[in-house]
């Protein structure tokens, strides 16, 4: 998003102006970081920026979401998961509207290719889902990676057989290809990646603080339940 985001992410008047907003503010404080990652005013205002976005959904935030997830997963066994574009995810949740989804080709091939995994019981789909697709802010620091259930609005289909990858076998065979429209009421969850050096100290919970993995995530549940934020 290195152009203007007024004009190509949110050209029409009718779009949500305080949202608008909060996409550039997290690309300016991601450059900012970039520059200087030892700024802890930044670190706390792009984790603040980030939270907003979801102000106004219903969703809940969890820093210990490991818990809430195979929750989700349980009571959800067909929850697919994607990584996604930001300003797509603004859009659905904040309107409360269909989330579109289109099938990509890779480097003009004529051949669609996957965009989606299943989130599986044991959440690897979520490993599959950070790692592919276009779920990015600015620099690509700040990844989100939607979870919904399947819907009659959207065409899944497993890849073609010569689909190659570097995947593992076990991961190939949950991956797939979407299209089309989800209901906002199919989102269950959004899932937030953040690199570590972006991320506040003082927000990280102590299990966070021991261990030594470059990213801290974030789970904001679409379930109901009282909003809480921090």
């Amino acid at each position: 998003m290195s152009e203007s985001i007024e004009a190509n992410i949110f050209p029409g008047k009718d779009r949500l102006v305080l949202n608008e907003s909060a996409l550039g503010k997290i690309e300016r404080i991601e450059r900012e970081l970039l520059a200087n990652s030892a700024d802890n005013k930044s670190k706390e205002e792009l984790l603040k920026t980030v939270e907003d976005l979801f102000k106004n959904t219903g969703a809940m935030e969890f820093d210990d979401w490991s818990k809430e997830m195979y929750e989700i997963s349980k009571e959800n066994p067909s929850l697919i998961v994607r990584r996604e574009k930001p300003e797509n995810l603004n859009e659905a949740l904040n309107k409360k509207e269909n989330l579109e989804i289109e099938l990509g080709n890779r480097k003009g091939n004529l051949d669609f290719y996957p965009n989606a995994s299943l989130l599986d019981q044991d959440l690897s789909g979520l490993k599959i889902a950070t790692k592919e697709g276009f779920g990015k802010v600015g620099e690509g620091s700040v990844v989100f990676v939607v979870g919904f259930n399947p819907d009659k609005k959207l065409e899944i289909h497993n890849p073609t057989k010569d689909f190659k990858s570097n995947l593992k076998p076990q991961e190939v065979a949950k991956i797939r290809m979407v299209e089309g429209n989800v209901p906002f009421d199919k989102i269950k969850f959004v899932f937030v990646r953040i690199p570590r050096k972006f991320f506040p100290e003082s927000r990280m919970t102590e299990e966070e603080m021991e261990q030594e993995s470059p990213f801290i995530f974030r789970l904001f549940a679409l379930r109901e339940k009282e909003k809480t934020f921090h």
